[in-house]
């Protein structure tokens, strides 16, 4: 449950049927203006707060905006620009204070999706952790299978994003004669069928990376462990 903001004097009253969030009906971008529509009375307005908090209430950092503003569609609906901070399930709070001294405070419940423009950076990860690969190793016993992942940053987030594999696109160029693996796209997971080298190409967001795979007798053997050109 959000917690409602202090007042911005003791005598502030609690008016909260001047202000209701409208749900948005799609995910909402993150790190990215996003547009709300409220319901709310036309009293004269002092500030707008926004904040945030995550489905623990947790607050994020960065999750306050103090300088909100409403603006007004061409059907006269209020409509006050966020940016969410968090990625996921998120609890949004807006909160608007009104020159006569009254305030208002609405939650809603969104959800937060990755924004539509390109990515900062993208790298390709062990689909595990944020850690960046650029060469697999593999064998057809205890190494036989492996995941790929992603790991992107975005303008105005501070923190690397994980990118589910599903989100992907994956094409497997073999060395020579038949692909040594298989790739499954909606998983990411990479599965070793015979000896031999490709590079994988991911894609994601109008960035391309590609990882060297190396199928061996030994998945450590370091004299085979490579690709011919260049494998980042």
């Amino acid at each position: 449950m959000c917690t409602v903001p202090a007042a911005l004097g003791q005598n502030d009253v609690l008016a909260s049927n001047r202000l209701h969030i409208i749900p948005p009906d799609t995910d909402l971008q993150l790190a990215s203006s996003n547009d709300i529509s409220v319901q709310m009375t036309s009293d004269p307005v002092l500030q707008v707060i926004v904040d945030w908090k995550s489905p623990s209430g947790a607050t994020p950092e960065n999750s306050e905006e103090k300088e909100g503003l409403i603006t007004y569609g061409a059907n006269g609906q209020a409509v006050i620009g966020v940016h969410p901070p968090i990625l996921g399930p998120a609890t949004l709070s807006i909160r608007v204070d009104f020159k006569d001294g009254r305030y208002a405070v609405s939650t809603v419940d969104v959800n937060v999706g990755l924004p539509k423009r390109k990515p900062k950076t993208f790298e390709v990860s062990n689909g595990r952790e944020n850690a960046t690969v650029a060469l697999l190793h593999m064998d057809l016993d205890q190494n036989r299978v492996k995941r790929l992942g992603g790991v992107a940053t975005y303008s105005g987030y501070k923190y690397p994003v994980s990118i589910e594999a599903a989100k992907l696109k994956f094409d497997v160029k073999p060395q020579s004669g038949q692909p040594p693996i298989d790739v499954d796209p909606r998983t990411g997971l990479v599965t070793a069928h015979s000896e031999g080298r490709a590079l994988v190409d991911v894609r994601f967001g109008g960035v391309e990376r590609k990882v060297c795979v190396v199928v061996s007798k030994e998945a450590g053997d370091a004299a085979s462990a490579n690709c011919s050109g260049d494998s980042k």
